[in-house]
Parts: C-alpha cells; sequence; structure tokens
C-alpha cells in the first residue's frame, strides 16, 4: 500500500461511473483504507512503471515503433475495464 503518511497534496478528480466503482471495491474489499489511498496506490504503480521502463530503455535504447501494437493499446486503453474482461 502507498505510504499515506507522505506530505499530502488535496485535490479533486472526475472519474467515469465504472473506474469509481472499480476504485470503490478496492476499499470496500478492505484493498484499501480509502478513496484517496486507493488513488495514490495506482498513481505510485504507475509512476514506478515509468520510471523501470526509463531505466529499460536507458540500458537497452527505445524499442522500434511498431503501429500494429500502436493501434491496439490505444484502442485498448479506450476500453473501460467491463470491456477489457469481456473481450
Amino acid at each position: 500500500m502507498y505510504d499515506s503518511g507522505m506530505t499530502a497534496k488535496k485535490i479533486g478528480i472526475s472519474l467515469p461511473e465504472d473506474l469509481y466503482e472499480w476504485v470503490r471495491s478496492g476499499v470496500d474489499s478492505g484493498r484499501s483504507d480509502s478513496v484517496s489511498e486507493r488513488i495514490a496506490t495506482v498513481l505510485a504503480a504507475e509512476r514506478a512503471r515509468d520510471l523501470w521502463l526509463a531505466e529499460q530503455e536507458r540500458v537497452f535504447g527505445a524499442l522500434p515503433a511498431d503501429p500494429d501494437a500502436d493501434a491496439y493499446w490505444k484502442e485498448r486503453l479506450r476500453m473501460s475495464p467491463t470491456e477489457i474482461d469481456e473481450g
């Protein structure tokens, strides 16, 4: 879980209903203590992923562009979690 004891900045965000329900289910199941903690945990994981990818690129060089893969992931990222599960 993300360290909620760190200095925090309060913000307001708007989420699509399905993402809010996913975040809320993580709180309801006890995976996170609050909606804020759940969102902070997800953002921290995304930041860790970005740092890891940057390190991989530094060590191994950039991957060549793949238009088919780019189109696939762009479409996939536009899908809701429900659509992905049904896919």
